[in-house]
């Protein structure tokens, strides 16, 4: 994550403030003859009180601030719960912004334990859109890409990233957790030669309520080129596309179909017609066409 140096706040005199910025910025304000300056308001949050004040020049601060992302005021790490108003143009306009903050409390490494075995690589980009939580589908970073539909010319690379997630089940499984994590990165364009037509795969999986797309964490922005939609049996799909064809097309891991049997029907047939592979990574389950064993692995998730 890039760190941008700014002024420090009152109380830690001639000791740099850093804040986070998740993703790259690019646009630039004009720079006046004098250069503008923001008043920075901290507030703790778990007292509702502010703790500093600091005056930063407009252009040392990010085009907006996104919540999860951190701040470090002399050795102590926070993260942004909130910033009121998030945007460059809306503090340039009044002159100040108040970020309130949570204290980060760092672990000890070597007793870390990962809940998940395997990740993805890739994180999807935030668009300029911002939605209403009833609007959009908001996933954990971590839900990215973990049961996808992946086309069947990448077997080769499911084949190599299941077993690097089996190494990780069979000699890093503590308790309920994991020592290492697999980060999955052989697979980039899940979908590259499946020309799927985002349009006819809503239709073919029971698109019953379409969303106007999905968001990370606690961004109130749509990822860019986003898309979700909630079936008629419970499932709800994400994922990218680009002039109506699909670029990743994944599953959510909360949403287990309410009936199994015609979900397996109805998924296997979908995979079958595209050439495609369902894919759990976690759980460590690839399939293909076969309705009984789609009828294995549906009535199983429910039982999670």
């Amino acid at each position: 994550m890039g760190r941008v140096p700014v002024s420090a706040p009152t109380g830690f005199h001639h000791t740099p403030v850093y804040i986070g910025r998740p993703f790259a910025q690019t646009a630039a304000l004009p720079m006046p003859d004098e250069p503008s300056t923001i008043r920075v308001v901290f507030v703790n949050a778990a007292s509702g009180q502010p703790f500093s004040v600091s005056e930063v020049a407009l252009d040392e601060l990010p085009d907006v601030f996104d919540t999860e992302s951190e701040i470090a005021i002399a050795d102590t790490r926070y993260e942004i719960v909130e910033a009121q108003p998030a945007f460059k143009r809306d503090f340039a306009a009044t002159g100040a912004v108040t970020l309130t903050l949570r204290r980060l409390e760092l672990a000890d490494p070597d007793k870390i334990l990962f809940s998940l075995p395997s990740i993805d690589t890739t994180t999807p980009k935030p668009g300029d859109t911002e939605c209403p939580p009833r609007k959009r589908l908001t996933i954990h970073e971590d839900d990215w890409r973990q049961i996808e539909f992946i086309s069947m010319s990448h077997l080769p690379g499911i084949r190599s990233e299941m077993s690097a997630v089996e190494r990780v089940y069979q000699e890093c499984r503590q308790g309920p957790g994991f020592r290492r994590i697999h980060v999955r990165e052989e697979i980039g364009a899940p979908l590259f030669d499946a020309l799927l037509d985002l349009r006819k795969a809503r239709k073919e999986l029971g698109d019953r309520k379409s969303l106007k797309g999905f968001s990370v964490g606690g961004s109130r922005r749509l990822a860019a080129d986003s898309f979700a939609f909630e079936t008629d049996l419970g499932m709800t799909f994400f994922g990218l596309a680009t002039n109506h064809t699909a670029t990743v097309l994944c599953c959510s891991v909360h949403t287990p179909p309410q009936d199994p049997d015609e979900a397996a029907k109805r998924i296997a047939a979908f995979t079958a017609r595209h050439r495609l592979v369902y894919v759990d990574w976690c759980w460590m389950v690839a399939l293909n066409e076969d309705e009984a064993e789609f009828q294995k692995y549906f009535r199983e998730l429910l039982k999670r």
